[in-house]
């Protein structure tokens, strides 16, 4: 082999290594906030969720559509100015979710 070969192997061995390693940095720890929509910005830019203040982006708050008193569990990172959305889902209560349902026919 020459040494361009071996160069080409010594390379790609970095590259291994670099990618391992890249891979190996602790994941970013996520806080998950759960409990009734309080709060809503007039911009949209922060809702209040159990007494926690979480900050959105305006993409995140169009997709999310939140609406007080919606049931959310809400996971933000920490940032310098506090917790910043990243995911949410709702969360329905089936009882109520029943009632809401119409009656089914008899038969």
């Amino acid at each position: 082999m020459g040494s361009t070969g071996r160069w080409v192997i010594a390379a790609a061995m970095v590259c291994a290594l670099a990618t391992g390693i890249s891979y190996a940095q602790p994941q970013e720890e996520l806080i998950v906030v759960n409990g009734a929509v309080s709060e809503i910005a007039a911009d949209n830019s922060y809702i209040v969720v159990s007494g926690q203040k979480i900050f959105m982006d305006a993409e995140f708050a169009d997709d999310a559509a939140f609406e007080v008193g919606d049931d959310v569990e809400i996971a933000a990172k920490k940032t310098p100015k506090g917790l910043e959305a990243v995911d949410f889902e709702y969360i329905f209560n089936d009882a109520e979710f029943e009632e809401k349902l119409p009656a089914a026919p008899a038969k």
